[in-house]
């Protein structure tokens, strides 16, 4: 499993790292980390939140990052 979780609590890591040691890519991880956050940390995480994300291809060395701070 090449990969590190970052969450708020080591359920929300779980779930992200569950889906990495299933063959999961880091969206995959990210995805599945982000829904169980909604019940493991319910009192901070919510859909309507916002955050930031940043992913890099490491077949073109480029990076994007996706700003979802609401305004």
């Amino acid at each position: 499993m090449p990969g590190v979780i970052a969450a708020g609590g080591p359920e929300t890591a779980a779930a992200g790292a569950a889906i990495l040691q299933q063959g999961g890519n880091a969206v995959d991880a990210a995805v599945a980390a982000a829904f169980a956050s909604f019940i493991a940390e319910i009192g901070v995480v919510h859909l309507g939140g916002s955050g930031i994300a940043q992913l890099y291809n490491p077949e073109t060395g480029t990076s994007v990052v996706y700003d979802f701070f609401s305004n």
